[in-house]
């Protein structure tokens, strides 16, 4: 896993905003990325196989109205999914299971409630 800063927009010239952290996740079957407050954008390909995004607890508030962004940068989503993994028995979209990403070059923007997992795109 690599991490780096993704610096949005410059305004009034020299001075950023909306800098971001991204991750680079490469699935490799068994490989598992644990979501923190620190993740903001996950570029990720399962070319090397299926892998897993542990969602943390929505009920702590630091991760309330934190938004996670999911990119399948290697095209093989359908083949080889990113499954995201619930903290406990809370529901992702109304069902009380883990959910599998499967789109090729899909993106998928989620966030909680303090109870539950949405996806907003």
């Amino acid at each position: 896993m690599t991490i780096f800063t993704y610096v949005g927009p410059q305004t009034g010239g020299a001075a950023l905003d909306n800098v971001r952290t991204s991750t680079v996740f490469a699935g490799t079957g068994a490989n598992t990325l644990t979501l923190n407050s620190t993740h903001d954008i996950i570029l990720a390909t399962t070319t090397g196989g299926a892998g897993n995004i542990q969602l943390p607890n929505p009920a702590l508030a630091v991760n309330l109205n934190h938004f996670w962004t999911v990119v399948d940068t290697g095209g093989v989503f359908e083949a080889t999914p990113i499954t995201l993994l619930r903290f406990a028995a809370e529901q992702i979209r109304g069902v009380a299971a883990s959910y599998e990403l499967r789109t090729n070059f899909g993106m998928w923007t989620f966030w909680n409630d303090g109870v539950n997992w949405w996806f907003i795109a």
